[in-house]
């Protein structure tokens, strides 16, 4: 194969001859594919110079040491008879070596594939506003959330052996309820009391706005253990200072029955009278045999019998035993429970009492339990957060890694029209800590990509930054300067370094107007006398300390204010650009093909890393401090395959959260701004659209079956993630269901039509899990990365995308690749 080998030193290019270059047969080039994602490009690392490469290179050393800037770059010849680059790399000064023959230099492997492979998995701390943008502000209405408080009767006699409270209740007091739990998140809507005293003017709560509370109640007394005339108790509302009567149109329902009333119904329920001291009736019991019979005589007429309680009633004039095959427990523990919804307006008072009736000052019941709940929806007033694009969190974290060796672009295809409208928010923003960051790597960033977009990336080919300096200077001036010859006065102060617009050259200006200086070379390209055109000036005689660079032709000669900061340029680099895109755009089916003539050796295998028997995807449970975490869905769904040859799991799961209610959760801690929580480094991401000029959560995705309809993100939820990575997921069969397992959120929700619990069907891989090797002559690199390369052995025709190949530039050497089988014909 023709190659040639071009060293760029100091913006001079030298073809070298067969004999400058010792290790020439050892340059070759590697192309790898990994995981059905962007080929990654690799090349030999040391570089043998001998002749007059070795002479060049060491004058290039000697004069700049470290600073010196070369580039070897290697070409083949097509077709066509044009030479095309194959790769160019930097050559790395700090690693010259030499002897009398041979001057060594390693190959500055600075490409970005280099400088990420090393830190892909660093988490970098992005300070917002410094080392990252917002790009807009977020206008986010608040999720309603489920409120509760919980009373119960807390005062009274308790047992030691038992969870049994007896409570007495008082003529003309209240009974003393307690508050045994609440869930205020919000608590903007009841202004509550732990305790409701027996104090006739203490109460529940008081409703701070109009509000519908749901109230339930469920408890539990003991009827043989209880004592008194009748007692009752009942909900009461007093409103503008006058209590709702029962029976008024406020409306009423008894506790025992527990039906629900249109609007601020009462509760009621009688206790007692209770049963008086009194003898059991001496009757006999002829079947019970003496080794069975116990007698527990009790108030009310009724024994024990092995546990089990028998009761004496009077039938036809006569006393009669009855069995009630029941314990102690189910006989005379009596339950209530019910709902009703209170419509309370703003002021309205809740609160609990009690009457007494038949003559006793007091009446004692024992409580096995008792559950007073009160539950309610509340919603937060609006917030604002700053939310930074996809790309631009991007561009952050590579410029951490790269620093100031390489340039970096970042493109994202818009193939998901997702994507747009996708924007980033850190946990610190969404509580407003001052000084907020992104906490993340570069691998979190590329596997939310994939497991929500079902996007990869690859690295763009490095292209040269036409400018390789950087000069300071003082000013730009207009005036004529009469010019002389050689500035001889000592050391150089680039303040008095100057640009005049009229001979369009820079000069230096001490004790007389200077042509020549330390370092004119690095201004004026001694071969025109101009500016240079490699280099930016940055003029720092101004508050603004603007920058400009130079064109290439001499037609107009007027410079260009650089629009950028000059920090993003740095000296000598090179540009590459990262393309995020989808698995589908890298293999897709109407690619263009490349035929192999040649083709021997072909083995057919199957890629076992791409078969599961279960996929994992979606995003990390996260346990919530609150009832209302149960509402999420957008945590992870777990699917079999139906293969049974592997017991292994594809996992696509996002480090980066889409839950709705973890916002909430992060905004509800606003206020804590000295707390530090677990979800502080988490980043978030929402989809937006504008409204009113705003930028506000879509919601236009239905969802149902969730407790609040404002939960927003129902276009990444797990479902939406299999669809995303259907072509991937389903390399292992044409037809692929996938039959749902489990879910680590709410498995009740419906998003979009589709049930969280719904099977999924995948009919559409990118390719084939199958694999081909085979050995060619063909070296060359006729084909694109993503080209469809086509071979035929045996009669069979393969298709398939590049997964590996190493080639040899310098000499003819049979090539292996590896390919990913598209399709087979016979």
């Amino acid at each position: 194969m023709l190659t040639k080998f071009i060293l760029h030193i100091n913006g001079i290019d030298y073809e070298l001859r067969d004999d400058d270059l010792k290790n020439w047969d050892e340059i070759r080039c590697s192309y790898k594919r990994n995981s059905y994602d962007g080929v990654v490009r690799s090349f030999t690392s040391q570089f043998e110079f001998v002749n007059r490469a070795y002479e060049l290179l060491m004058d290039a050393y000697l004069k700049d040491r470290f600073n010196a800037q070369a580039t070897i770059e290697v070409l083949t010849i097509n077709d066509r008879w044009i030479y095309e680059t194959q790769f160019a790399c930097p050559l790395d000064f700090s690693t010259i070596e030499w002897d009398s023959y041979v001057l060594m230099l390693n190959a500055v492997d600075n490409s970005v594939a280099a400088f990420i492979k090393a830190n892909k998995s660093t988490k970098y701390e992005l300070e917002i506003g410094t080392a990252i943008s917002n790009d807009k502000t977020l206008k986010l209405d608040r999720i309603p959330m489920q409120e509760s408080l919980l009373y119960g009767f807390t005062q009274g006699d308790s047992s030691e052996d038992s969870e049994d409270i007896a409570v007495t209740f008082g003529m003309n007091e209240h009974p003393w309820v307690g508050n045994k739990g609440s869930e205020t998140l919000i608590n903007q809507t009841l202004d509550w009391e732990d305790d409701q005293t027996t104090d006739l003017s203490s109460y529940l709560f008081k409703a701070v706005r109009d509000i519908k509370v749901k109230f339930s109640y469920n408890y539990e007394y003991r009827s043989n253990q209880s004592y008194g005339d009748t007692v009752s108790f009942a909900l009461r509302v007093r409103r503008n200072g006058e209590v709702l009567p029962i029976g008024s149109a406020v409306g009423s329902a008894g506790c025992s029955c527990g039906q629900a009333q249109p609007v601020n119904p009462d509760i009621q329920h009688y206790f007692g009278p209770f049963p008086s001291s009194a003898a059991l009736p001496d009757i006999s019991v002829p079947h019970w045999s003496n080794d069975t019979k116990t007698y527990d005589w009790r108030n009310g007429g009724y024994a024990t019998v092995n546990g089990e309680v028998w009761y004496c009633h009077y039938i036809g004039g006569l006393w009669e035993w009855e069995e009630s095959h029941k314990s102690m427990d189910e006989y005379f523990i009596n339950s209530v429970n019910g709902g009703i919804e209170l419509n309370l307006n703003t002021g309205d008072v809740v609160f609990m009492e009690q009457t007494l009736s038949g003559g006793n000052a007091t009446s004692n019941i024992k409580f096995t339990k008792s559950e007073f709940l009160f539950e309610w929806m509340a919603t937060g007033e609006d917030v604002y957060i700053g939310v930074s694009k996809p790309a631009t969190l991007c561009k952050a974290l590579l410029a951490h890694i790269v620093g100031a060796k390489v340039k970096v672009h970042v493109n994202i295809s818009d193939f998901d029209p997702r994507i747009a409208n996708t924007y980033l928010m850190a946990a610190e923003s969404i509580r407003a800590l001052p000084g907020a960051k992104f906490y993340s790597s570069f691998d979190e960033f590329c596997n939310w990509m994939s497991a929500v977009f079902g996007y990869v990336y690859y690295i763009g080919d490095s292209q040269p930054s036409p400018y390789q300096k950087k000069c300071r200077f003082g000013k730009m001036v207009d005036s004529p300067y009469e010019l002389s010859g050689t500035y001889a006065g000592g050391a150089v102060d680039e303040s008095k370094i100057y640009y005049d617009r009229n001979t369009k050259r820079f000069f230096y200006a001490d004790n007389g107007y200077f042509v020549y200086w330390p370092g004119w070379e690095n201004y004026n390209d001694p071969s025109t006398n101009r500016p240079r055109t490699d280099t930016v000036f940055i003029e720092t005689g101004t508050s603004e300390g603007k920058a400009y660079i130079f064109p290439d032709s001499d037609v107009s000669f007027d410079f260009t204010y650089v629009e950028y900061d000059i920090t993003d340029e740095p000296e000598g680099s090179d540009d590459q650009t990262i393309y995020f895109v989808h698995r589908s755009e890298l293999l897709r089916p109407d690619a263009d093909v490349t035929p192999f003539r040649e083709c021997r050796n072909l083995k057919y295998s199957v890629d076992t890393s791409v078969i599961y028997s279960t996929v994992t995807v979606g995003y990390d449970k996260k346990d919530y401090e609150s009832v209302n975490g149960r509402d999420e869905f957008n945590f992870n769904n777990t699917y079999t395959t139906g293969c049974t040859v592997t017991d292994k799991t594809l996992s696509l799961l996002s480090k980066y959260r889409a839950d709705s209610y973890g916002v909430e959760f992060a905004i509800q801690k606003r206020t804590k701004d000295t707390t530090d929580t677990t979800s502080d480094p988490d980043v978030f991401f929402i989809l937006c659209k504008e409204e009113g000029g705003n930028l506000i959560a879509d919601r236009s995705i239905p969802v149902s079956n969730t407790i609040s309809n404002q939960v927003f993100n129902a276009a990444f939820s797990p479902m939406a993630c299999i669809l995303a990575n259907a072509g991937y997921i389903g390399l292992q069969a044409d037809d692929l269901t996938l039959a749902f397992a489990s879910s680590t959120g709410n498995s009740d929700v419906i998003v979009d039509g589709i049930a969280m619990k719904d099977d999924i069907r995948l009919q559409s891989p990118v390719s084939t899990c199958g694999c081909i090797e085979f050995t060619t002559d063909e070296v060359e690199m006729r084909h694109r990365e993503n080209d469809l390369i086509e071979v035929v052995s045996d009669g069979i025709l393969y298709r398939g995308f590049l997964k590996e190949v190493d080639l040899q530039y310098s000499h003819i050497e049979a090539a292996k690749y590896k390919l990913i089988v598209k399709d087979i014909e016979v």
